[in-house]
Formats: C-alpha cells, sequence, structure tokens
C-alpha cells in the first residue's frame, strides 16, 4: 500500500517542513497537510500572534519526495540453501 505524504513550507524558509499530512491517497495527504497547517496557524493565533502573521499564504504545499533507503539483505544459494557470506543491498522506497 502506498502512503503519500505533503508537507507545507514558509515561502521565506522553503528548506524547513513545517507541518506534513500522510494519507492513502494523494488527496487525502494534502487534505490532511491543510489541515494541520491551519491547527498550526490556530494555535499561533490563541498564542497572540497577529492575523498578518497567520495567513495561509505565507505557506507552500507540495508533494513530499520518497525517501529510498538502502537495506543489506544475505541471499540464499539456491544449492545448498545455505546464506551467503556476502551482503547485498537492496533499494527500498518509503
Amino acid at each position: 500500500m502506498n502512503i503519500y505524504k505533503y508537507i507545507a513550507f514558509e515561502k521565506i524558509t522553503p528548506d524547513i517542513p513545517r507541518v506534513w499530512g500522510e494519507g492513502a491517497t494523494e488527496i487525502e495527504a494534502k487534505l490532511q497537510c491543510e489541515i494541520a497547517l491551519r491547527e498550526k496557524l490556530l494555535f499561533k493565533l490563541k498564542g497572540g500572534c497577529t492575523a498578518g502573521a497567520i495567513n495561509t499564504n505565507l505557506y507552500i504545499i507540495k508533494k513530499d519526495k520518497p525517501k529510498i533507503t538502502w537495506l543489506p539483505v544475505r541471499r540464499k544459494n539456491k544449492k545448498t540453501g545455505k546464506l551467503s557470506d556476502t551482503v547485498e543491498l537492496m533499494k527500498v522506497i518509503k
């Protein structure tokens, strides 16, 4: 099953994600991200921020790039059924 992820960034600091949303579909993930962003802005408003500083137009929401990791794997020898002495790397996309 695929898990999609969207991330919201401030326009002035686009390298730092502020909130994210995950879902089974892209639209669900994007909506979860929008909900998380609005909850964050409501929290800032309750904390005393002015209305101009909590505008959703100050943020960018975009799809997150998939994370690629490499896992060590030991293969079985087809003839003997024993694990090989060498370790291979298997690519896993999350």
